[in-house]
């Protein structure tokens, strides 16, 4: 019997019964193991780069699946792996868009962990505001406002309030149009050149 160290992997069977006959030595009566490897990496906000912790994290190579959660760092981990190939797939929340690939294919080759698997997101941002009657400061319905980036474009309609909101937006520049229905003039300008920081949303953009 061998006794296998941690951080090991028996190959072949740990006990061996052997049967000695007369005159008979016994020699190549072997032990193989294969050494246990990790897979880490960090969940981080594509923003000021910090680890994001809580978020799901999991590893499968098809018949093998297990799943864990970052650390208050953003660290994962899984280790107790053999050589061979691996799937490590974040499960992207709710109000972030993946900047990186949410899905890696990996291969451990032997006594090498894979270390710096990371995985990094952006939030979503919102741009909202109101659209205004001048002299009355009250909201004003069923008016039509367009947010574009240029390769992106999307209308919206205020509510009763006059409000309008549009979200799922990732930081950067952006252009918001109202447009002027018939009979009324534009007392504050109808195009708004914005500029989405990371993490920010924007508010009171009025019309």
């Amino acid at each position: 019997t061998e006794t296998v160290q941690d951080g090991w992997n028996a190959v072949t069977s740990p006990v061996l019964r052997p049967t000695l006959l007369c005159n008979n030595n016994l020699t190549n009566q072997n032990f193989t193991n294969v050494k246990e490897l990790c897979i880490s990496g960090y969940k981080r906000d594509d923003c000021g780069k910090a680890g994001l912790a809580g978020w799901t994290v999991t590893l499968t190579n098809g018949t093998y699946t297990v799943s864990t959660a970052t650390n208050a760092t953003g660290y994962y981990e899984f280790c107790g792996l053999l050589p061979g190939s691996y799937t490590v797939t974040e499960t992207v929340q709710d109000g972030w868009t993946a900047v990186t690939s949410p899905v890696l294919s990996l291969t451990l080759a032997c006594n090498d962990n894979l270390t710096n698997q990371n995985f990094t997101n952006v939030k979503e941002l919102c741009v909202s505001g109101y659209k205004l009657d001048d002299c009355t400061k009250a909201g004003l319905g069923g008016w039509t406002v367009t947010l574009t980036n240029g390769s992106y474009t999307v209308s919206t309609t205020t509510d009763s309030t006059g409000y309008y909101e549009f979200c799922g937006l990732l930081p950067g520049a952006y252009t918001i149009t109202e447009t002027v229905q018939d009979g009324w003039t534009a007392v504050t300008s109808p195009v708004l050149s914005l500029t989405l920081a990371c993490n920010d949303n924007l508010t009171n953009q009025n019309f």
